[in-house]
């Protein structure tokens, strides 16, 4: 798959002083966000991607709810692909309008006109102004004002933003929370963001459960399987362009080894699942983690230690009993666990343990008695001494 850099004529200029790099993209906005940390940001609607091959989506070419303080007159030139989908619901285009006209919704504010509209249509009943996205793309708009709203029986919440173009002029845009995601808008200081804390900087692979075995990479279209504590370098980021995605999306670059290696840095949903930034470490992370394994290493090799050191000690006790109790010569073939002629029953059985089967008898006026502890695994005894035996 080809990628392109195109993030750098868009995102080269840094962002004010007054203005901090945010750690979250437009998508991830949502009620627990404060408005006022939103001014002053800088957000940037992706250019459409020329790769795509599909049916463009409405919601990405249709901008309804983006109000203007100016009047701006409706284009005439409708865009063919809008006109199909326009009347099969029943509307009428004012493809040959010239003039202005104010939006049935805000004919309360005479000051709000909707921002560059491209058509208005109209089922008889209402008028509807839409903008298409080449009005927006490519483009950065500055969040002058920003406030929120409970909606939706306290389970949403809705954004009000004041938007600044290129050109100064202020427009009003409206997003509900669950909203967000649809919109294929950036933060510039996020990019920033991303900037500070990856670019030309070290990362290791995560060595824990969750991690993906195996991942794609969108770049060479290949599979690959990780190896975990392995050395990244983000050497770059992106805008990637998909066929099957109207809009790019962004992208970090990894140098592991020969291979680029694209890596996600949001949730952001895809048709492949390539690897997401939350499967690395930054060095003192790695730092970190290899500290704890030592102490968990070492904490094991000493608690091994100290369970070793106990078991010899049991078995230097057990072997200087046994040495007491049969001495020296005997002592030494039951710690070995072997018998030997002369040996006592006791002593017979502190070397291979019970018997499983005795018989008994008498021979020449002696004492006989064969114990059993498998078919070729016998005892025999004279007189209580150990005469015969087979291991």
């Amino acid at each position: 798959m080809k990628y392109v850099v195109i993030l750098c004529c868009v995102f080269s200029a840094t962002v004010t002083a007054q203005v901090k790099n945010i750690s979250f993209n437009f998508n991830q906005i949502s009620c627990q966000t404060v408005p006022s940390s939103l001014i002053g940001q800088d957000i940037y609607f992706y250019r459409p991607n020329p790769m795509f091959t599909g049916k463009q989506p409405d919601a990405d070419t249709l901008m309804q709810g983006f109000i203007s303080e100016r009047t701006t007159p409706i284009n005439s030139a409708i865009p063919a692909e809008y006109v199909g989908r326009i009347k099969e619901g029943g509307w009428s285009l004012f493809d040959n309008y010239t003039g202005s006209i104010k939006p049935y919704d805000y004919a309360a504010d005479p000051k709000t006109y909707v921002y560059r509209p491209a058509l208005g249509v109209s089922n008889m009943k209402h008028l509807l102004l839409f903008s298409t996205y080449s009005s927006f793309a490519n483009r950065l708009f500055t969040i002058v004002n920003c406030t929120d709203s409970v909606t939706n029986g306290g389970h949403g919440c809705l954004f009000a933003f004041t938007l600044k173009d290129d050109k100064g002029e202020l427009l009003h845009w409206s997003v509900d929370s669950h909203l967000v995601g649809y919109f294929s808008v950036c933060f510039k200081s996020y990019i920033n963001y991303l900037k500070e804390t990856y670019s030309g900087k070290k990362f290791y692979l995560k060595r824990e459960s969750g991690i993906p075995v195996v991942f794609f990479n969108p770049l060479d279209k290949m599979t690959y399987a990780p190896a975990p504590g392995e050395e990244w370098n983000c050497s770059d980021m992106t805008l990637l362009n998909d066929p099957g995605k109207f809009f790019p999306y962004i992208t970090l670059l990894f140098q592991v080894g020969e291979k680029t290696i694209s890596v996600i840095p949001d949730n952001q949903k895809l048709a492949t699942e390539p690897l997401r930034i939350n499967a690395l470490w930054t060095p003192e992370q790695y730092a970190d983690y290899k500290a704890i394994e030592k102490i968990r290493h070492d904490s094991l090799t000493k608690a091994r230690n100290a369970q070793e050191k106990l078991v010899m000690k049991k078995q230097a006790a057990h072997a200087a009993e046994v040495l007491n109790k049969y001495g020296k010569v005997y002592g030494r073939y039951i710690l070995r666990g072997e018998v030997a002629k002369g040996m006592t029953r006791t002593m017979c059985i502190a070397a291979w343990g019970d018997l499983a089967n005795a018989t008994k008898g008498t021979a020449q006026g002696h004492e006989i008695e064969l114990w059993e502890y498998s078919r070729y695994r016998w005892l025999r005894f004279n007189d209580g001494k150990l005469e015969y035996y087979n291991e």
